[in-house]
């Protein structure tokens, strides 16, 4: 097997990413009060301001999210729900979409009563598995979790900068409690720049 060569980035390029990030994350907090709408896989959405709304990596998973037929889901760190969205379309039976965003908890379920699926989606505030319950168990759990390890100074900065990756090492540290036997995790993770 031959082996895989990641392209590393340079400092300038690892600062240019992180300008990048602040200037998407200032354009989210300044979002329209009413929010605005976003496309995602032929659907739309309505994204409230200082949340994470539809981008590449949302619509990776999408790409990989078979049918659901009967599933319970968690869509962990829902941004604007746009995920826990489509598992119900797919067929899940029941979807719990989580996040520490009070913003995007709002979101999400009101996505969800957008989309005609109020009562198979259940939002809630939950910094990673604080809020599901001990028994809880789900067949598929979704993470678009943020991906840098840089420090977030607020919960929009935590949409995409994991301070000290707290977050990944939580999830990795509890998400085996909380999936069901043959349970499953569909996963978003950018390629740069922790390669460095």
């Amino acid at each position: 097997m031959k082996p895989v060569r990641f392209e590393t980035l340079s400092e300038a390029d690892l600062k240019l990413v992180t300008e990048q990030q602040a200037a998407q994350q200032d354009s989210w907090r300044s979002a329209p009060a009413g929010g605005y709408e976003a496309d995602c896989g032929g659907e739309t959405f309505v994204v409230l301001p200082g949340v994470f709304p539809p981008r590449r990596d949302t619509r990776m998973i999408t790409q990989h999210m078979a049918a659901l037929i009967g599933d319970d889901v968690l869509d962990m760190g829902t941004g604007s729900g746009v995920l826990a969205v489509l598992a119900a379309k797919l067929g899940a039976k029941r979807v719990v979409a989580v996040d520490i965003n009070p913003a995007a908890v709002e979101n999400a379920a009101r996505n969800a009563e957008r989309h005609g699926l109020a009562g198979r989606i259940e939002a809630r505030l939950s910094d990673g598995f604080a809020a599901i319950g001990d028994g809880e168990r789900f067949d598929l759990v979704i993470a678009n979790l943020p991906g840098r390890c840089e420090n977030a100074g607020d919960l929009v900065g935590a949409a995409q900068w994991d301070t000290a990756f707290r977050t990944h090492e939580a999830f990795f540290a509890t998400v085996s409690a909380h999936l069901k036997p043959g349970g499953r995790v569909l996963m978003a993770k950018a390629n740069y720049p922790e390669i460095n």
